[in-house]
C-alpha cells in the first residue's frame, strides 16, 4: 500500500516537472466601449424585428384585418385539414398581448411563461362551428376549443 502510494506521488511530480516551456498568457480582450455610437448602431440592427406585414381590415366585420396574410393562409390549410376542406369564413383576426405564454388556452399542470406574449387571435367559422386559433409573433399556434388546446 505505501508503495503504491509512493509511486503515486513520484508520478505526480514527474508530469509536473516534464520540462516543456511555460505557456505563454492568453491574450485580454477589452469589451467595446458601449457609448461608442457604431457598437451601439450595431446592436440596435442586430436587435431590430420588422414588423409583421398587415391585412386591410374587412370594414364589415369588426376585429378583423390585423393579423399578417402569410399566418392567416398557414391557419387556413391547418383548418382545411381539420374539416376535409370545408368553406371556412374569417370571423376575427386581430393583434393582442396574451397574459401569459398559455396564450389564454393553458394545459391543466403545464408550466407557462409568466411574460406577456404579443401574438394574435384568429377565428374561423366553418359549417356553424367556430374555430379559435391562438398565435404568437413567431407564428407558433394553437387550435383552443373549450380554453384547451386540440390536436397538439
Amino acid at each position: 500500500m505505501r508503495s503504491a502510494t509512493l509511486l503515486l506521488c513520484a508520478l505526480s511530480l514527474a508530469a509536473g516537472c516534464s520540462g516543456s516551456a511555460p505557456e505563454e498568457p492568453a491574450a485580454v480582450v477589452t469589451p467595446p466601449d458601449r457609448s461608442d455610437p457604431a457598437v451601439l448602431e450595431r446592436r440596435r440592427a442586430a436587435n431590430a424585428r420588422p414588423l409583421p406585414e398587415r391585412v386591410a381590415p374587412d370594414v364589415d366585420a369588426p376585429g378583423t384585418g390585423e393579423a399578417p396574410a402569410a399566418l392567416l393562409e398557414r391557419l387556413r390549410a391547418d383548418l382545411e385539414v381539420r374539416t376535409g376542406g370545408a368553406p371556412a369564413e374569417l370571423v376575427r383576426a386581430e393583434a393582442v398581448h396574451w397574459p401569459d405564454g398559455s396564450l389564454g388556452c393553458p394545459v391543466p399542470g403545464r408550466v407557462y411563461t409568466q411574460a406577456r406574449i404579443r401574438g394574435y387571435q384568429v377565428v374561423f367559422e366553418v359549417a356553424g362551428r367556430r374555430y379559435d386559433y391562438r398565435i404568437t409573433e413567431g407564428g407558433y399556434f394553437v387550435l383552443c376549443e373549450g380554453g384547451l388546446p386540440q390536436g397538439f
